[in-house]
């Protein structure tokens, strides 16, 4: 092990978590050989590398001699690391969590938001199905067992949004029961969907300075105040003011209403308190909703959370933070290596050049085009000649049938 490289493109990666590497305290009391540390960097390790499952974990560790300095682990039984998946501490899961977070927000200490419209924080929620036999403690209604991420994606450039905040649960618990939890910073403009829409919580923002911007379902009533003007020629439909009807306090509030159609003709009404922006961006900020839908498909796609090793509950939502960890990992790492690439090919990279030396790795994500030629050209298509009878074309030869009984 002694000619291992200590840089390579994995240990580099792995390094960037800043784990304790000893046994710990009490999570580890019993441990005799596959720490929880270890344990973590395995999955994390696996969920980067697409590996389906603990027995390709385990058949890696066994071959791969820097995975087996960096754990301190020689060879594991898949077994056993199903049963470690049970006992992961979520609390120690959690602070993983909320550091790479923190130190992904420390790289932009200047960012302002997207453009003039502010920091932006779209919330919504994905499920993840259980299988039927194993998953009755995750029951809904009928046969539907999963559960559920509901997450707050926090918006503070135009290109890299991350995960600052997530919270787990079973596919039972209706986002309504969620947002609270999500909405904590005073500082962001939440952008929410029609399933978060509720009145004396949206009143409860506007008094505590809390900005949003949520979409309305077709049965949501209002009171119109003032109707403004719209130009015409735009996709702006609407622009009011509005107020609504807070049952707890059995007061109106005003807010601003503004409708808007897409490119495929579809209306959305917006109520928000943004009064600072205009119509047309009040809009633009609900289209920002879509990079949540764009990052867990690409959790679901990319990584192997959407496969559980261990439906067991503690390793069901271990194995969910373990995925999303593995996400703002590779985040953290692509923003800290200087390259042009999107994440998705960052992380494609990354895979293929593990083993390599990071140096030569950043090298190669910096290398120039060697191409001097302006590439294939176009040229002129030869008029074809026309079809005078089936079978027949440009070149005037048969079509050949052949049939196989």
């Amino acid at each position: 092990m002694g000619n291992i490289h200590q840089k390579t493109v994995m240990r580099k990666c792995l390094k960037e978590l800043k784990l304790h590497m000893g046994k710990l305290p009490l999570a580890d009391r019993y441990a005799k050989k596959l720490t929880i540390t270890a344990a973590i960097l395995l999955c994390i390790e696996g969920e980067i590398q697409q590996r389906r499952t603990l027995e390709d974990i385990q058949l890696h560790l066994a071959t791969d001699p820097y995975l087996q300095e960096l754990t301190g682990v020689s060879s594991v039984h898949a077994s056993t690391l199903n049963r470690k998946l049970a006992k992961l501490p979520l609390e120690y899961l959690q602070c993983i969590f909320n550091r790479l977070a923190s130190r992904l927000q420390q790289l932009m200490p200047g960012a302002k938001g997207v453009g003039h419209l502010g920091k932006l924080a779209p919330i919504d929620s994905s499920s993840f199905l259980l299988p039927f036999v194993f998953g009755d403690w995750a029951f809904y209604q009928d046969r539907t067992k999963g559960v559920k991420m509901h997450t707050r994606l926090l918006c503070l450039d135009e290109e890299n949004p991350f995960p600052d905040r997530i919270v787990l649960s079973t596919v039972g618990v209706s986002d309504q029961m969620a947002v609270d939890e999500l909405v904590t910073r005073k500082d962001l403009t939440y952008i929410l969907d029609r399933g978060y829409v509720n009145y004396t919580r949206f009143c409860a923002w506007a008094k505590d300075g809390i900005t949003f911007v949520a979409r309305l379902k077709t049965t949501n009533t209002f009171t119109v105040l003032q109707e403004h003007p719209v130009k015409a020629d735009t996709p702006i439909l609407r622009d009011a003011t509005v107020t609504i009807y807070d049952k707890k306090t059995k007061t109106h509030r005003p807010f601003r209403l503004v409708e808007f159609q897409d490119e495929k003709g579809r209306t959305y009404r917006l109520l928000t308190n943004r009064f600072d922006l205009s119509a047309a961006d009040v809009g633009e900020v609900y289209r920002c909703r879509w990079q949540i839908e764009l990052f867990f498909k690409w959790i679901k796609q990319h990584l192997t959370t959407i496969t559980f090793h261990n439906h067991d509950p503690n390793a069901v939502w271990a194995q969910l933070y373990l995925g999303v960890i593995s996400y703002l990992l590779c985040e953290l790492v692509h923003r800290q290596t200087p390259n042009k690439l999107t994440l998705f090919n960052f992380v494609r990279y990354l895979r293929h050049y593990s083993q390599y030396p990071w140096k030569r790795f950043v090298a190669i994500l910096n290398k120039p085009t060697e191409r001097t030629s302006r590439g294939r050209q176009k040229r002129k298509q030869a008029k074809t000649v026309p079809r005078i009878q089936p079978g027949r074309g440009k070149n005037e030869r048969e079509v050949v049938k052949i049939l196989v009984p």
